[in-house]
C-alpha cells in the first residue's frame, strides 16, 4: 500500500515537473504581461504608433516642421538610419533628447526597446 501511495505521489511529481519545464519557453515568458515583446517589430504593428503619438506631432517631426519626418515609414525609416536616432530617443549624453523639449518625460522603456529592436532588425515595414 506505500509503495503505490509513494508511486502515485513520485508520478504527480514527475508530470508536475515536465508541465512546468515545458511552459518556460521563450514564446511563453515574451507574451507575459508587463514583459516587452521585441522579437517581430515592425513599422506596421508597431513602430508607426509609437512615432505618431510621440514624435509626428504638431510642431515636430512632421511636413512644415522639424526635420527629419516621422509620420510615414520611407521617412522614419530614412531617419533611423542616423546615429542620432536611438541616442536621441534613449536621452544619451552628447544627444539633443526626444521627445523635445529637453526636461520632456523619456519614452517608456518598452516603446524605447521596441525602436532599438526595430533599428536592429534594419526597420521592417
Amino acid at each position: 500500500m506505500l509503495k503505490m501511495k509513494l508511486s502515485y505521489i513520485l508520478l504527480f511529481l514527475t508530470v508536475g515537473l515536465v508541465v512546468i519545464i515545458s511552459a518556460c519557453t521563450k514564446d511563453t515568458v515574451t507574451n507575459v504581461e508587463g514583459m516587452c515583446d521585441t522579437s517581430a517589430v515592425t513599422y506596421s504593428s508597431d513602430v508607426a504608433d509609437i512615432l505618431n503619438a510621440s514624435c509626428a506631432i504638431t510642431g515636430c517631426h512632421v511636413s512644415g516642421s522639424q526635420t527629419p519626418l516621422m509620420s510615414d515609414f520611407a521617412s522614419a525609416s530614412a531617419a533611423s538610419t542616423a546615429p542620432n536616432f536611438l541616442g536621441a530617443i534613449k536621452h544619451e549624453a552628447g544627444f539633443t533628447p526626444m521627445p523635445f523639449p529637453p526636461g520632456s518625460s523619456q519614452l517608456e522603456p518598452c516603446k524605447i526597446e521596441m525602436l532599438e529592436a526595430w533599428v536592429e532588425a534594419g526597420s521592417p515595414e
